[in-house]
């Protein structure tokens, strides 16, 4: 995983470019909500577990392990056959925790993040149109301030795509924290012990990233049988680029398969990028 989608997480404006879901154009289904609060549930203890089992086995090996690089790339293809899943993901950095949602369906997807003392961003995109609705906080920072805020505050503001304020803000990969692509980074990777997520097999995958700037450690948990779908990862970091501070992320993926109800929100809630007045404009949010 690349230092990049740290970036963006951490770069104010596109905080919500990687906002999970729960907008209101979604509808999770029942069994994939059990699962998710069961995991949840006990995310702490299996965390402190990986994160044992990770220091102890990555390690700084002199060279990858070719089995655990082969079930990365398989998790990897099988990801990119995927049209409908749910990613959930709590990020905790300095006593401070985002959680991040993404329901895709098809060419349809929500997005959103809720942030300590901001509030909750929701976009949902569908096709070339995407509907954002910023955090309430976001019209108070609008040149308008208190009019703005009255005028549109859980408003959802609609505009192409590929709208300059509104690029950074759809729908992307729910798996795009798997590609290695960081230039200037190095990899290595080991094989973990085999475990059980929600009733299934799965292979664990160590994975240490090293660069300049620090490192991350990576245990990713691959469904051992059927699909290898990713379930599962845990990452920690440390980067001077933060100033030391470290950062732990738990992902979880879930409802593989499963169609989601995503619809765009209705008219009567929303505004149009272009009518808004420059003074009422929140764009970029950050």
């Amino acid at each position: 995983m690349g230092t990049r989608w740290w970036h963006v997480m951490i770069g104010g404006a596109v905080l919500v470019a990687l906002a999970g879901c729960g907008g209101e154009g979604a509808e999770p289904s029942e069994e994939g909500q059990e699962r998710t609060a069961t995991s949840r549930a006990t995310a702490e203890d299996e965390a402190a577990d990986e994160a044992a089992d990770a220091d102890e086995a990555v390690g700084a090996p002199e060279a990858s392990d070719e089995e655990a690089v082969e079930w990365l790339d398989r998790a990897r293809q099988a990801a990119g056959d995927v049209t409908e899943v749910r990613m959930h993901a709590d990020m905790t950095s300095e006593d401070v925790q985002m959680i991040t949602e993404l329901v895709v369906s098809g060419d349809r997807c929500t997005t959103s993040l809720e942030y300590p003392g901001l509030g909750v961003t929701d976009a949902v995109h569908v096709g070339e149109e995407i509907w954002v609705r910023p955090a309430e906080l976001y019209w108070w920072g609008a040149e308008g301030g208190e009019d703005s805020f009255d005028t549109y505050a859980g408003a959802y503001v609609r505009g192409p795509q590929q709208h300059p304020h509104l690029r950074t803000l759809g729908c992307r990969s729910a798996f795009e924290m798997l590609d290695e692509d960081e230039p200037g980074a190095e990899y290595t990777h080991r094989m973990g012990p085999e475990t059980v997520v929600d009733g299934q097999r799965a292979v664990t995958v160590l994975v240490r990233q090293t660069q300049p700037e620090g490192t991350s450690e990576q245990t990713i948990l691959i469904a051992a049988e059927g699909d290898p779908h990713v379930l599962r990862m845990r990452v920690s970091m440390e980067f001077d680029m933060l100033g030391g501070r470290s950062m732990y992320t738990a992902y979880e993926w879930t409802d593989y398969g499963r169609p989601a109800a995503i619809e765009p929100p209705a008219d009567d809630v929303t505004v149009h990028i272009d009518d808004l007045a420059e003074r009422d404009n929140p764009f970029p949010l950050q």
